[in-house]
């Protein structure tokens, strides 16, 4: 509405009047005009309607990938945090294509990324990277995350004449602790690839299963003591060649057969590494994998013999035989060939499972954030609640952790269990191979 005042004779003026549709105006808008004058009557004009959109969603979406690969990373967790306080506005899972979308008030956030399970590093979308938010638009943003998994690769040929080794094993342990964790197999080329092993050192193990090259770790040593420790990086392949020497086979005719089952289940495990080492002078002699029904048979020569069983999947605490820890073959008892020789493996990971409810009301809180966390504070699991507020981190290993909880939608303050505010006022939780241990929290408004 406005006035022109006065007009002179024939003169034109043109007047603009803006408005502003809300949600009642969807999905049509209809408008007229009227003019009046102190010399004639008033004038209307015809109706103009005009059609009106519902207002597109306000907020953040975009895919999450691998830094460098641009593999998807289904199941990242993502928190929307307000510039002004680093606060907690939203957040989203990415599905399995890596896809996402929060819907969020207009404003400017820090996107804060974490894979739950740990194998990518967590942390803030550049350096952080400032993303505006416009009312009626989603912002595309489509942050990356490094790899915190590497790869040990190489080839096993004989010292010497530089024969393939084919079939030959390559066995990582934590360069730490010397755990065994996992098992590779050359291909026909002497060729091998350990995957998925966390950043960090490494020891490899040469092994030929038919017992033509001794044992040795890499760079020819012969025992853990002086082997050199192989480094992985993220998303990074090391190059750690084999090279054992050719030996005389201890010999056949005589059989060692058994079956390999889990504690408490019974159920029979498969692609378990049997190894037999002779009980005189730990010469390694033979080694096999067990079927689907955990049966194994090695030939070996009639003797003494020293077994070892390694679950080639990580599940299961390796032990030789009988019971004893990885690190007891002194106290293992000695198996004579022909003979049998079956083992019992304890699972060597658990499961933290519970609920998150409101506190004081008790009621569940559906799409809180439940994050497992390593005595130095990294991630190395992760589950989002369901409709009853329940949640289920399984593949731990056994040992101590924290856990963190997070509500990121209801602005319910963050807390370590139990009710702590900070990592290092968190309770340690016990986390035992094949059980289950219950940890429950109550977040509470600020």
């Amino acid at each position: 509405a406005g006035s022109p005042g006065n007009l002179a004779v024939g003169a034109q003026v043109t007047l603009n009047c803006t408005v502003t549709t809300s949600a009642a105006n969807v999905p049509t808008f209809s408008n007229t005009a009227a003019a009046d004058s102190n010399e004639t009557a008033p004038v209307t004009s015809n109706t103009v309607s005009v059609s009106v959109n519902p207002a597109g969603p306000t907020g953040i979406s975009g895919t999450v990938t691998e830094t460098g690969t641009g593999t998807p990373i289904g199941g990242a967790l993502l928190a929307f945090l307000r510039t002004s306080n680093f606060s907690i506005a939203g957040g989203a899972v990415a599905n399995g294509s890596g896809d996402y979308s929060a819907t969020l008030p207009a404003g400017t956030y820090y996107v804060y990324r974490v894979d739950p399970t740990g194998r990518h590093q967590a942390g803030f979308h550049g350096p952080p990277t400032t993303v505006n938010v416009t009312p009626g638009a989603m912002v595309d943003t489509d942050p990356t995350m490094a790899s915190t998994r590497g790869s040990i690769g190489g080839t096993v040929t004989e010292e010497g004449t530089g024969t393939p080794v084919s079939g030959a094993w390559a066995l990582a342990l934590d360069g730490a602790s010397g755990r065994p964790e996992t098992v590779a197999t050359a291909n026909a080329s002497g060729q091998f690839s350990i995957d998925d092993l966390p950043a960090g050192n490494h020891l490899v193990v040469y092994l030929d299963p038919s017992g033509a090259h001794a044992a040795e770790y890499h760079l020819n040593a012969p025992d853990t003591a002086r082997a050199t420790a192989v480094a992985v990086a993220g998303a990074a392949t090391t190059t750690a060649n084999g090279t054992p020497a050719a030996q005389t086979p201890v010999g056949s005719g005589a059989s060692i057969t058994g079956t390999v089952t889990e504690t408490g289940t019974d159920a029979a495990l498969s692609d378990v590494a049997v190894i037999a080492l002779r009980a005189t002078d730990y010469r390694f002699a033979s080694a096999t994998i067990t079927n689907g029904a955990g049966g194994y048979s090695l030939d070996v020569a009639p003797g003494s013999y020293k077994l070892v069983f390694l679950d080639r999947s990580g599940r299961h605490h390796m032990e030789w035989f009988d019971n004893q820890p990885y690190t007891g073959l002194a106290a293992a008892a000695s198996v004579s060939a022909p003979g049998t020789a079956s083992a019992v493996l304890d699972r060597n990971d658990g499961t933290m499972a519970g609920r998150v409810t409101d506190d004081p009301a008790g009621t569940p809180i559906d799409g809180a954030w439940v994050v497992a966390l390593s005595p130095n504070g990294n991630i190395v699991g992760g589950a989002v609640t369901d409709a009853g507020g329940e949640y289920s981190i399984a593949g731990l290993l056994a040992g101590a952790y924290r856990a963190t909880f997070v509500d990121p939608t209801g602005g319910r303050a963050q807390e370590y269990w139990n009710n702590a505010t900070t990592f290092g006022g968190a309770n340690p939780i016990t986390i035992a191979g094949g059980a289950v241990t219950t940890i429950d929290a109550g977040l509470r408004l600020p």
